[in-house]
């Protein structure tokens, strides 16, 4: 079929949404013309597309179409538009309300930041996080019978974590609830393997649709990698950056909130960059990000420093420049903060500041992987916390307060049905008993108790993502709420005995001047002060990714490096990952080898060492080891894993259980018995 045909079957099969979604633009690209058809049809379809190529009208225009086509313009909720964040949710919102209200529909949004929903004549395009319809299903799945169609946008962000397993739930959940098939699609920026990832969450017929390798556009990346050890050397870079020429946006990324501050600190004192400088992370409050994103946007020249929070979807506007500080932590987040660059062009121009030479060959290397389409997942079987999060969701959606394991296993996606049986739920709710959620009545129900009662109160039951301690800090002269900071009990102390106690938020100094019922009151002023915010663990490295980079620095697959350091002390290169990382340090531990740290990569050894015969032990005596490891420290492989914040409502056998099937502790043990030694430098001299 020619294109000019594709082109004009595709505006047929969009009769009533076309204009809106379409008129403003010359011709189709490629992925909507492939995606259009079988989403007009049906079909559960996924669109995997880079960023910034209509992927979402691709899903969402002919979703609409449908609608239209079945002539549902009563006020009923009839398309169900999944983000994976508020913001990205917020983004979506100004980007569909003009095309949807032209074709003479109704948009809302659900949101933590916007909770109110028109009960009495609800839109019938409603946009909504996993949380909020967690929260929906619980408390008014009634409103959500009409619904026809979910598009999941980013399905990327949520797939392989806690709130991906989650939302399986509740696709199960909700497809129980509507009075007709539910059709689901979705769109996502970069898959490992969309396949595996339709059928998780789109259903066994799902389509897959991606531009072949030879005509996705994939734009060239002119990265510069270049040395800054200090916070003196970032700052002076990135401002050398923004004066090279005039009018130049920058967006500046970090992997931790308090580099943002320090450098948004720093930067502000600059006096050419007084007023053009923006922070925006997960700490600051929605007023505060919103400001910075519409700043930024308006600015003919600024820069803005974020977290992984801007990393797509948020309407930021034009970038001239992506840096980097620091190494991403897997390729995927490369590929989506150099996506936020030159969308009109053919060239990103990456500005990458390292601060040791190992961190210099891991830029080069998800560069070189980014090139090849190289993802490299860890791939995380369903968690079971997920099973107690949803028993509290759904007890308080039987109007009766009850839920049996039967029910609730049931609800379970296939898989996840197929590994944890009705016993493993029961089990799960005499241990949740326990804990004061439940108490047994006849017939083997359980009824919610008061611990549940106060959690479904105020709302937190709904969430996977891990707690905070973090308190609300608001400006005592607006009464602003600005974000979130981690303010102990020591500065308490420190502030009711008169001493000062400042922190940096939104890159301003910020001193404390009273802390009442949670919440801590400053006063703002100029300069910079210590960033104060809960350490958070860093993502996964990927096994697949660390045995990528150490093929490339020359080395065999199954390579373990061993460099004398002092005598007596060695360091050794193992290219494991986060997770096996981890096993393997208890195994060293066990062999009273183990000196120091366990990263990723590399490990702290002290001699003598032992023959490498029987360096790790026998596989019997090492499995013996990982197993009393894995019961021991339960928690700390359930935080590596995000086993999401239910995990202590799982009987220790079942979490334990998982662990090892997270982990897979026997092929752990199979690739030990295959490592070949060799003796250092760990980092090749040529590299």
């Amino acid at each position: 079929m020619s294109s000019v045909q594709a082109q004009r079957d595709c505006r047929d099969a969009l009769h009533h949404s076309w204009y809106a979604f379409f008129g403003r633009f010359g011709n189709l690209r490629q992925v909507q013309i492939d995606a259009i058809p079988p989403i007009v049809a049906g079909k559960n379809v996924l669109v995997g597309a880079a960023t910034a190529s209509g992927k979402t009208e691709a899903v969402v225009a002919p979703l609409v179409e449908r609608i239209l086509a079945a002539r549902h313009k009563e006020p009923e909720i009839r398309l169900l538009i999944i983000s994976p964040t508020r913001a990205l949710c917020n983004d979506l919102f100004r980007r569909l309300e003009g095309p949807i209200q032209t074709c003479r529909l109704q948009i809302d949004l659900k949101t933590g930041d916007s909770p109110t929903l028109n009960l009495k004549e609800p839109a019938q395009v409603l946009i909504t996080t996993p949380e909020s319809l967690d929260s929906m299903l619980s408390r008014r799945p009634q409103i959500l019978q009409n619904v026809s169609a979910m598009m999941i946008d980013e399905l990327h962000m949520m797939d392989n974590i806690a709130r991906g397993d989650q939302l399986r739930c509740l696709l199960e959940r909700l497809q129980r609830v509507v009075k007709t098939p539910l059709q689901i699609c979705a769109a996502s920026a970069t898959l490992s393997d969309a396949e595996r990832i339709a059928r998780r969450f789109l259903g066994p017929e799902a389509i897959c649709i991606s531009p072949p390798p030879d005509t996705r556009s994939q734009r060239h990346i002119e990265a510069t990698v270049v040395p800054a050890a200090t916070p003196q050397q970032i700052t002076f870079a990135i401002e050398t950056l923004f004066t090279e020429a005039p009018g130049r946006k920058i967006i500046v990324f970090a992997n931790a909130r308090g580099t943002v501050e320090e450098i948004v600190s720093d930067l502000s004192t600059r006096e050419r960059l007084r007023g053009h400088v923006f922070a925006h992370h997960g700490s600051l409050s929605r007023s505060v990000r919103l400001h910075a994103e519409t700043s930024f946007l308006n600015a003919p020249a600024a820069i803005c420093v974020a977290t992984m929070t801007l990393e797509l979807g948020v309407d930021i506007g034009s970038v001239d420049r992506v840096v980097l500080v620091g190494v991403p932590p897997d390729v995927s987040s490369l590929l989506q903060r150099v996506g936020r660059s030159n969308r009109k062009e053919s060239t990103t121009h990456l500005l990458c500041l390292y601060d040791s030479g190992f961190d210099r060959l891991r830029f080069e290397h998800l560069l070189h992987c980014a090139v090849r389409g190289e993802i490299f997942d860890d791939f995380v079987p369903f968690r079971p916390s997920i099973i107690a999060q949803q028993a509290l969701s759904l007890v308080f959606q039987n109007p009766k307060n009850w839920i049996a394991p039967r029910a609730l296993h049931e609800r379970l996606p296939a898989d996840a049905a197929q590994r944890w049986t009705v016993q493993h739920c029961k089990a799960i709710l005499d241990h949740m008993t326990e804990q004061g959620y439940f108490h047994r009545i006849d017939n083997g129900r359980y009824v919610a108790d008061e611990r549940a009662r106060k959690m479904f109160e105020y709302g937190l039951l709904h969430g996977n993502i891990e707690d905070s301690s973090e308190i609300e800090i608001y400006d005592e002269m607006t009464g602003q709420l600005i974000g979130r900071a981690a303010l102990s009990k020591d500065d308490e102390k420190r502030l009711r005995q008169g001493a000062d106690v400042n922190l940096s938020l939104a890159g301003k100094k910020r001193q404390v001047l009273r802390i009442r019922e949670n919440r801590a009151f400053v006063d703002t002023s100029d300069g910079s002060d210590q960033s104060l915010f809960m350490a958070r663990s860093a993502p996964r490295y990927s096994f697949g990714l660390a045995r990528s980079l150490a093929e490339s620095l020359g080395y065999a697959p199954d390579a373990f490096i061993i460099e004398p350091r002092s005598p007596g002390q060695f360091a050794l290169g193992h290219f494991m990952g986060t997770a096996w990382g981890m096993l393997l340090k208890f195994v060293l531990r066990k062999q009273k080898i183990l000196g120091g740290e366990c990263t990723p990569f590399f490990a702290d050894l002290q001699g003598p060492l032992p023959e490498l015969t029987r360096f790790f032990g026998t596989p019997t005596e090492i499995q013996d080891t990982l197993q009393k490891a894995i019961a021991a420290n339960n928690a700390s492989f359930a935080r590596i894993l995000d086993a999401g914040p239910f995990r202590a409502s799982l009987p220790d056998e079942i979490l334990n259980a998982w662990i090892h099937d997270a982990l897979n502790v026997p092929a752990f043990i199979e690739t030990l018995m295959k490592v070949q030694f060799y003796q250092g430098p760990l980092i090749p001299e040529d590299s």
